[in-house]
């Protein structure tokens, strides 16, 4: 009798790399003759099917496919680390090298987007490998790929540009760059609102205005300091 349990569904059977960095593939790190490789190898060909059953399919998927907790926890306890903590902190460990080494940083996604798309332009050129458009045409997987990488770059430059105007700021405005959205204060239905706008700062000595200036800042303790600076060099007698 066929069993109704259905098992957890497994995202990693067909072997693919769910990675969200660049390079997209980290199998040039493993040696070839390291031990790991072997272990994994002698486990894929083992039934899971009474592992998978132990979890529940009601419930919430776990965090780790169980295959896979199975794989850490022999290649662990193969390295003489029994201690769930220390297999905790090993893994770690490893996962922050890999993500300190090739983790993008702000400076280099855009550079590293344009050289990958440098690269399928050259690689289509010399392939001679044209680009259809159209209904009913399909188009290849370089095509594909082009097409993907010139929206990440596009979409890359879209944010280089926002934060080249955010600056310091959490928000501005479409129409006038150098306006911060604030809380305003609550109008006649006693609504709060949200709206660009200046911080305007005055200084009254004796009842008369002595320096006035405008801040993007709606923060009333970050804009103290440089006022009190632009009167200094305003009123050279102060």
């Amino acid at each position: 009798m066929p069993s109704k349990l259905k098992y957890h569904k497994n995202y990693t059977e067909l072997g693919e790399t769910y990675q969200l960095v660049l390079p997209l593939s980290l199998e040039g790190l493993v040696p070839d003759d390291d031990s790991v490789r072997l272990l994994s190898h002698e486990l894929e060909d083992l039934n899971y099917s009474l592992l998978y059953q132990a979890y529940s399919a009601k419930s919430r998927n776990p965090a780790v496919d169980p295959k896979t907790m199975f794989k850490i926890l022999t290649y662990a306890y193969s390295q003489n680390i029994y201690s769930s903590r220390k297999i905790e902190t090993a893994i770690s460990l490893v996962n922050q090298e890999y993500m300190r080494d090739f983790a993008l940083t702000k400076e280099n996604r855009t550079i590293d987007l344009q050289k990958i798309m440098n690269i399928l332009d050259d690689y289509c050129r010399k392939n001679n490998i044209s680009f259809v458009y159209g209904r009913g045409k399909r188009k290849s997987i370089h095509q594909k790929y082009h097409e993907l990488f010139r929206r990440f770059l596009e979409q890359q430059l879209l944010y280089d540009l926002h934060n080249s105007r955010f600056g310091d700021r959490n928000s501005y405005s479409k129409t006038d760059v150098d306006v911060t959205f604030m809380r305003m204060k609550n109008d006649h239905m006693r609504n709060a609102q949200l709206k660009p706008g200046y911080n305007v700062q005055i200084g009254v000595d004796s009842e008369y205005i002595a320096a006035a200036d405008i801040f993007s800042d709606s923060n009333d303790v970050w804009t103290l300091v440089p006022f009190l600076k632009t009167m200094e060099q305003n009123h050279r007698y102060l």
